[in-house]
C-alpha cells in the first residue's frame, strides 16, 4: 500500500536517532528513580543509598559522556535490583533498552563524540537484532504483568478498579474488568513479542499507555522506557525474527 510505503520510507531517516532516544529514555528514568529514592522502579521504593549513582548515570547517559562504563553499570544495576524483587521482571523493558544501547554503541550526539572517546562494545555486530531485543523486553514485560498481576494475583488490580470506580464507566464486575485488562495487556504484549504489525501495535500501545498514565496519575519515570521502546519500534519495525519480516518477504505490505 502506498501510505505504508511512505511511512516506512520516512521512518528510515530516524534510524540514526534511535541511540539518542535510548539514552534519553534511560537517563530520564534513572534520574527520576534517583530523585524518588527508588531503585529503578517504584516497586523498590526505599533505596536512598542508590540515589546518587542513579542520578549520576542518568546525567552521563543524557550528556553522552563515558557511555561504555555508564551503560554497563546500568545493566548491572538492573540485575542487582531484580535480585531484590523478581516482580521487576515487569520492567524488563528497562534492561532491553540498556542492552540495545550497548549494541548500537553510537555516541552521537554527546561529549564522547566531541572528545573522540570511543564507545567500546562487544555487541556492535548485532545491530540488526536491536528490534528483537526491544520486542522481547517490552512484550515479555507486558505478558509477565498480565499473567502474574492480572491472572494469578488479581486482588490488587481489583482494588484499583474499585478505587477509581471503573465499573461506573463500563458496568461489569471488578473481576471482569481485571480479566479484560489482563487479556488486552497479554494480547498487545504477544503482538509486540512476535513482531506482528509492529508499528501499528506500537501506536496502539502508546495511546493506551498514555491514557492510563494520565488517568491513574502514575509516576512518570517508571513509564519512560516503555514509551521510548514503542517510539523506537515505530521507527525500526519488527526487524529480524518477526512476523512482519516474514510478511514483507512473501507479501510485502506489513506496516
Amino acid at each position: 500500500m502506498k501510505n505504508v510505503a511512505v511511512v516506512r520510507a520516512r521512518t528510515k531517516s530516524y534510524f540514526e536517532l534511535t541511540s539518542w532516544m535510548m539514552r534519553l529514555g534511560l537517563g530520564i528514568a534513572l534520574i527520576g528513580a534517583g530523585t524518588r529514592s527508588a531503585l529503578i522502579s517504584p516497586i523498590l521504593s526505599d533505596f536512598p543509598q542508590f540515589s546518587f549513582i542513579q542520578i549520576l548515570l542518568g546525567f552521563l547517559l543524557l550528556s553522552g559522556f563515558l557511555l561504555t562504563p555508564a551503560t554497563l553499570l546500568v545493566i548491572f544495576l538492573f540485575l542487582f535490583a531484580i535480585l531484590k524483587n523478581f516482580y521487576l521482571f515487569g520492567n524488563a523493558d528497562f534492561l532491553a533498552l540498556a542492552i540495545a544501547l550497548l549494541i548500537t554503541a553510537n555516541p552521537k550526539p554527546g561529549l564522547d563524540d566531541l572528545l573522540g572517546l570511543p564507545f567500546f562494545s562487544p555487541l556492535k555486530s548485532f545491530k540488526e537484532w536491536v528490534p528483537l531485543v526491544l520486542r522481547v523486553g517490552i512484550g515479555g514485560a507486558m505478558i509477565f504483568l498480565a499473567v502474574y498481576e492480572k491472572f494469578l494475583n488479581p486482588h490488587l488490580s481489583q482494588l484499583v478498579v474499585e478505587n477509581y470506580q471503573l465499573t461506573s464507566i463500563i458496568p461489569v464486575s471488578t473481576g471482569m474488568w481485571v480479566l479484560s485488562a489482563g487479556l488486552i495487556e497479554f494480547a498487545v504484549g504477544l503482538v509486540l513479542l512476535i513482531g506482528f504489525q509492529t508499528r501499528l501495535a506500537a501506536v496502539i500501545a502508546f495511546s493506551v499507555l498514555s491514557l492510563s498514565f494520565f488517568y491513574f496519575h502514575e509516576a512518570v519515570y517508571s513509564h519512560v522506557t516503555l514509551f521510548t521502546i514503542l517510539s523506537i519500534l515505530f521507527v525500526t519495525g519488527g526487524g529480524k525474527l518477526s512476523v512482519d519480516k516474514f510478511v514483507d518477504k512473501h507479501i510485502g505490505n506489513s506496516l
